[in-house]
């Protein structure tokens, strides 16, 4: 400040040559007792720095000019398609092409981006998988609710699958995350009407989000194609299922099933239907248990659906009484060019199939149910099935005759 007010060119509004005229005795009380400028409050070091960097420049100093912290400043200032159409400039004068709105990447990058909600915490997502908006899930926050407001940040979560759905999108990649120890009484169906939604449920083993069905009814419905569920976990129903009555309805193309574990008890009829828009579903890496007599299936195809795709499933009977009274997977349908592979049965009927069905049943286990009648492939290709029912036994392969 003191270079400043011994320049001849010090010239301007009054109040500018005031203020640098006390900083100037600022400096020297400052130089004589070795005080910092960051010790002083902090509307003075503004103060400060705001004549130092910005008003000098109005002092009409013909040698004047603007320092990297004013061009920066200037530069921020301005909004934001004049500072690319600057840089274009500046392109074009170098020889250089224009870039289009962005740059050129160079090296390796992740798919994570950090995501930002107007009125939410920013979270970071996986982009290669979740391009759109991201939500949450607990009914065990204490500061949730079921509005528009919430469920952008796991802080501030939605308490409930249906009121996190509802602020979903269709067909831009939005996914609801289900935070562990979520736990939810189903009293009516959830409807998945948006396609392209992904419900995803965090935690592992019964910290998975739990689901108890409580109706005479489907307790979630995939009614709009392209969907997704994953790692959720349903315990017993407590209400006869009545008509309906599974706690998942295909009810659209191209959804999936996945890694979700369920309980069947003594008022599960079904834990997943397929119904007669259900074509391309993928049902994959499930658990059925079953913890009372009564289930039917754990897997019904209900009617003529193509390219169903069911692998890697347990399907868990616990004894003779808790088996699959119809079969684990069971169509009394015409479905076509299914694919059911690397499945795992215990107690009672395995695949049951109508005579029509069309499609490939290859390297399934099946075991502890009546020999020849655990699988019933309909018109289906066989490859590599296996049954037994004993114990210090090979399985033998079924069916039983060998192609020639």
């Amino acid at each position: 400040m003191l270079s400043i007010l011994r320049s001849s060119y010090l010239r301007g509004p009054w109040w500018a040559i005031v203020l640098v005229a006390l900083f100037a005795l600022m400096d020297i009380v400052r130089g004589s007792f070795k005080i910092n400028l960051g010790r002083l409050p902090m509307w003075l070091k503004l103060l400060y720095v705001r004549v130092l960097v910005y008003e000098y420049g109005a002092i009409n100093n013909p040698q004047w000019r603007m320092n990297r912290h004013q061009w920066r400043a200037a530069y921020f200032n301005l909004p934001r398609k004049l500072r690319l159409a600057y840089h274009r400039m500046k392109l074009t004068r170098a020889g250089l092409a224009p870039v289009g709105g962005g740059v050129t990447l160079q090296g390796s990058r992740s798919g994570l981006f950090w995501k930002h909600t107007p009125g939410g915490l920013p979270v970071i997502v996986d982009a290669k998988h979740f391009s759109g908006n991201v939500f949450f899930v607990d009914s065990g926050t204490a500061q949730g609710g079921t509005t528009s407001g919430f469920g952008t940040h796991p802080d501030q979560a939605v308490t409930d699958i249906e009121s996190a759905y509802d602020l979903c999108t269709a067909t831009q990649g939005d996914v609801v995350f289900v935070l562990p120890g979520h736990a939810e009484t189903v009293a009516d169906e959830i409807t998945m009407d948006a396609a392209g939604i992904s419900i995803i449920g965090l935690g592992e083993g019964t910290a998975r989000p739990t689901f108890t069905q409580a109706f005479a009814g489907d307790s979630i419905a995939m009614d709009a194609a392209n969907c997704v569920l994953q790692n959720l976990y349903w315990n017993e129903a407590t209400t006869a299922p009545g008509s309906g009555g599974a706690a998942i309805d295909i009810n659209a193309a191209s959804c999936k099933v996945l890694e979700c574990h369920f309980d069947l008890g003594a008022d599960d009829l079904e834990a997943i239907t397929v119904t007669a828009t259900g074509d391309q579903s993928e049902i994959a890496r499930n658990t059925f248990r079953i913890t009372a007599n009564g289930p039917d299936a754990a897997i019904e195809i209900e009617a003529v659906v193509t390219e169903t795709w069911i692998h890697h499933n347990w399907f868990m009977g616990l004894g003779d009484t808790e088996a699959w009274d119809v079969g684990g997977i069971n169509s009394g349908s015409a479905h076509t060019n299914c694919l059911v592979e690397y499945n795992r049965f215990s107690f009672g009927p395995a695949i049951i199939f109508s005579a029509s069905a069309t499609g490939i049943i290859a390297n399934n286990l099946m075991g502890e149910g009546t020999l020849g009648s655990m699988l019933d492939p309909g018109s289906c290709m066989c490859f590599e099935n296996y049954e037994a029912d004993a114990i210090n036994q090979s399985g033998r392969l079924i069916p039983t005759t060998v192609a020639s």
